[in-house]
């Protein structure tokens, strides 16, 4: 069993964390479209935590869990993808010479394109730049960037358990 959580936990990562990258590599940095990325990011977590459906329905062809139990299953799962995820992360944001200040101009650009006023913009441009000294510790930047997938890999861990009860209660009556 613990092997099947290992692998879907680390291939989900591995999914969400190729993804990024590769969007991050072919974004235009000259018009960058923060709204896609978002999309693309979170498109692609919801997509890869639909494996945790697979991942429970081998665990209970094994042995038939109880709804609790295929919850914390896919609860493992998604911690294992959100460390794979913030690794890629980290490791890719700290090794490129100048990334996260290329980053930082990327997402303020993003944010010139809002409806905010200028005192809004400013500030919040401020707040910002504020934020980014500090995502340039790599421990906080693995922090940070570990409670990112989190809301979307709860919240499929709580349907993938549903899915899965039914699923397997229904086929033992």
């Amino acid at each position: 069993m613990r092997n099947i959580i290992l692998k879907f936990g680390s291939l989900i990562g591995l999914l969400i964390g190729g993804t990024i990258l590769i969007s991050l590599a072919t974004i235009d940095p000259y018009n960058p479209e923060i709204k896609n990325l978002e999309i693309i990011g979170y498109g692609s977590m919801l997509l890869a935590f639909l494996l945790l459906i697979p991942a429970l329905i081998k665990l209970n062809a094994i042995r038939v869990n109880s709804w609790g139990k295929n919850f914390l299953y896919a609860l493992a799962m998604v911690g294992i993808a959100c460390i794979i995820y913030s690794l890629i992360w980290t490791i890719y944001a700290h090794s490129k010479p100048g990334f996260l200040d290329d980053f930082a101009s990327l997402m303020q650009k993003g944010l010139e394109g809002s409806n905010l006023s200028a005192a809004e913009l400013a500030k919040q441009k401020e707040q910002y730049v504020k934020f980014m000294e500090l995502y340039k510790n790599p421990i906080f930047c693995f922090g940070i960037t570990l409670i990112e997938p989190l809301p979307v890999g709860f919240l499929l861990s709580l349907i993938a358990a549903t899915i899965t009860h039914f699923k397997f209660k229904n086929s033992n009556n």
